[in-house]
């Protein structure tokens, strides 16, 4: 769920599995997140289905019934992460979960769906340009790790 969209998993279920269980489909363009597990410690992983899936007892499934909404709010809930982890709570045994009551009344503003594509497209810009700059320090930092390694074998010789 780190991209941000859900097309494949590492594990499948067959259709016998879903026929003879209480599994249910979820419909492509669904707003995924999670609900239960020690990654609520520090992170609300949040995910649009690119394709029909099934989802375990540690998500849950926002059918959207106009689509067009998922990506700005994919985008709401991962600004939002702060406020929403405050809202986790631990049990006994420390596992992180969040109430169904809780996230049903979690405040999210919806703009008209023109500044919603304003706002999303902006936000997308912005994190291409983040993932440029964080490209250009790795190589930054490798650049500085030869140069450190080429002063050390100097000094040796």
């Amino acid at each position: 769920m780190e991209l941000g969209w859900i097309d494949d998993a590492q594990d499948h279920i067959s259709e016998a599995a879903v026929a003879n269980s209480a599994v249910k489909r979820i419909p492509k363009g669904s707003l995924l997140f999670v609900v239960r597990g020690m990654i609520l410690a520090h992170s609300f992983p949040t995910a649009i289905t690119t394709r029909e899936v099934t989802i375990n007892q540690d998500m849950k499934a926002l059918v959207l019934a106009r689509p067009d909404l998922g990506e700005f709010l994919l985008r709401s809930c991962q600004a939002a992460r702060t406020r929403i982890l405050q809202k986790v709570v631990r049990s006994t045994h420390g596992t992180c979960r969040l109430e169904s009551k809780d996230l049903e009344q979690f405040p999210l503003a919806i703009p008209s769906l023109a500044e919603q594509k304003r706002i999303v497209a902006k936000v997308n810009q912005l994190m291409a340009l983040c993932a440029e700059l964080e490209s250009k320090l790795r190589d930054a930092e490798k650049g500085a790790e030869r140069l450190a390694e080429g002063m050390t074998a100097a000094m040796v010789m």
